[in-house]
């Protein structure tokens, strides 16, 4: 994730499983399933994504299991969809620069 030089990241959204059986299918590694539903405890991922990207104008991390405390569902490959906003640094502004989502697996 990356803002301007002179705006910070705003996570507002972030979802660790599989909802559809479409996102991130290609290139699945055969023991993992992608016909599988997992809708995991995505308020942990949350705080945790707000945890390691807030206030930062770049932030890289790897969607993993180990990152994201993730023990369950272990058949099923899983992907990180996080939504954020790029605030100005500086809160008395109110210019946002959009919402942008991006996508993880592992």
């Amino acid at each position: 994730m990356q803002c301007k030089q002179d705006e910070k990241i705003n996570i507002t959204n972030a979802f660790w499983g599989r909802d559809d059986f479409i996102t991130c299918s290609e290139n699945a590694p055969s023991n993992r399933s992608i016909r599988q539903y997992s809708l995991d405890n995505n308020v942990h991922v949350i705080m945790k994504v707000k945890d390691t990207c807030n206030k930062r104008p770049t932030c890289e991390f790897y969607a993993t299991r180990l990152f994201l405390d993730d023990v369950t569902y272990s058949q099923v490959y899983k992907y990180l969809r996080v939504v954020y906003k790029c605030v100005p640094k500086d809160s008395t502004k109110k210019k946002l620069s959009g919402i942008v989502s991006a996508l993880w697996t592992r």
